[in-house]
């Protein structure tokens, strides 16, 4: 028997995202991921299926392909972005006990996020500071308190994850 060790911060920081997506694009940057086959990811879209269980955030805004052009067409402006096309690899952020910030949550009570509430996967792939969705396990502890009129204004949120 062998087991290998691996440098989690790079094997697993580049997953291909799935050609077939079940969100609508553009898909931000810090949304939760889930496997979907080999290597390959795709978003949170059921937060009570224990099979979409979260691996990572995007680290990048996924696109459409371009329709009026050829495949894998790419505008001047795409060069250098940090966006990525469906079906192209994407960064993925993970580690438990990494930090992060994002503005890719929701306030289920619409009362504000306090410092160390658990947050859990929710059904857009957006962190949520209750488990109305049946989400298994939180996936981050927030780290700063936002009120409700920050949160309703998309104020960063700094978390710690837990996956």
């Amino acid at each position: 028997m062998t087991l290998i060790l691996r440098n989690p911060a790079q094997d697993v920081q580049f997953f291909k995202f799935t050609s077939s997506p079940t969100e609508d694009r553009p898909i931000p940057a810090g949304r939760l991921v889930r496997m979907v086959d080999d290597r390959t990811v795709d978003t949170i879209a059921s937060a009570s299926t224990a099979a979409q269980f979260p691996v990572g955030w995007l680290m990048q805004k996924v696109k459409d392909e371009y329709t009026d052009f050829p495949t894998n067409f790419r505008l001047a402006g795409d060069l250098g972005s940090s966006d990525a096309f469906v079906g192209d690899e994407v960064a993925v952020a993970t580690g438990v006990g990494a930090i992060y910030e994002t503005d890719q949550y929701v306030d289920e009570a619409a009362d504000g996020i306090a410092a160390n509430t658990l947050l859990y996967p929710d059904n857009d792939g957006k962190l949520s500071d209750s488990n109305a969705d049946s989400a298994a396990s939180a996936a981050a502890v927030a780290l700063n308190t936002l009120t409700a009129a920050e949160c309703a204004a998309g104020k960063m949120l700094l978390i710690k994850a837990l996956v």
